[in-house]
């Protein structure tokens, strides 16, 4: 018999005595051998589960930041994204953008398709229809162009408030699909009214729930000079620019320079505003 040969059979002769000692050792601690094994399934079933759950997680937040759309930057005076622990004095300090700061990016950002605001309410408002209350919607002031700026503001049923119904500030809403549901049930929310903070406003739309959101769609928008109207004293804007098709560097570039000159950084000084991308939070 060749060495080759030789070492083959002693090979499979030790291998075949390697399986029955397991095998021997299997009948002969049963118990034992049934809790490794089971203790060796769950670790696995757990680990894959483990994963799943971070890899669907990490898809939800990938869908629900790009559903504010990918040629699409958000300026604030906080710094925009995910922020762990207090934000630092200075950034405390800073003064909220203006509408003029959105007109001066407006003027200014060539690269830019669309530019669009939004404006905030301090403090947590209630909804009401009849007897049904909503506590902490979204009421938000807006020009008729966000529909068309924002994936995330598209309107599923009903009609987007128009550029002449935002100058001529009529009290008209566009509801997010969980607000709809949560004041109106099986009704029909159209053309009824809403009281929001003691004003009634007519829902002439609803919102379709973003692609991957996980969170309650609560938003109550409203045409930006109606709220204003409303809320004189209300300062906090968010600046959204949608980008040319390959420009959003350019853009984003842009009406940062914008947003400095316009709130007067010294050339030597950081931003005093945040910014970002969908793809820069993710």
């Amino acid at each position: 018999m060749s060495p080759l040969a030789k070492l083959g059979s002693l090979w499979r002769r030790e291998f075949a005595e390697n399986v029955w000692m397991a095998l021997d050792t299997l009948r002969t601690h049963k118990v034992r051998s049934s809790l490794t094994i089971l203790g060796v399934v769950i670790a696995v079933v757990t680990l894959v589960g483990v994963v799943a759950i971070l890899m669907g997680i990490d898809r939800n937040i990938r869908q629900e930041m790009q559903s504010f759309g990918v040629r699409n930057a958000f300026f604030f005076h906080f710094n925009v994204g995910f922020n762990f622990g207090p934000r630092s004095a200075e950034e405390r300090m800073r003064k909220p953008l203006h509408y003029d700061d959105y007109l001066a990016v407006r003027d200014a950002c060539t690269a830019c398709e669309d530019t669009t605001v939004w404006l905030f309410r301090s403090g947590i408002e209630r909804a009401r229809y009849k007897n049904e209350e909503m506590l902490g919607v979204e009421f938000q002031g807006v020009p008729a162009n966000v529909f068309m700026v924002l994936p995330n503001a598209a309107v599923r049923r009903g009609r987007a408030f128009t550029a002449g119904e935002v100058e001529n500030r009529a009290y008209v809403a566009v509801i997010g699909e969980d607000v709809a549901t949560g004041l109106f049930g099986q009704e029909d929310p159209l053309e009824k009214e809403i009281n929001v903070d003691g004003r009634n406003w007519r829902v002439i739309g609803i919102l379709e729930k973003p692609t991957g959101s996980t969170e309650e769609d609560d938003r109550v928008l409203v045409p930006y000079w109606t709220f204003h109207k409303s809320y004189p004293n209300e300062e906090r804007h968010l600046i959204i620019i949608q980008a040319r098709e390959g420009q959003l560097a350019l853009a984003t570039d842009q009406a940062r320079a914008a947003l400095r000159r316009s709130r007067r950084v010294p050339y030597d000084k950081p931003d005093n505003f945040g910014y970002a991308t969908a793809d820069s939070v993710i």
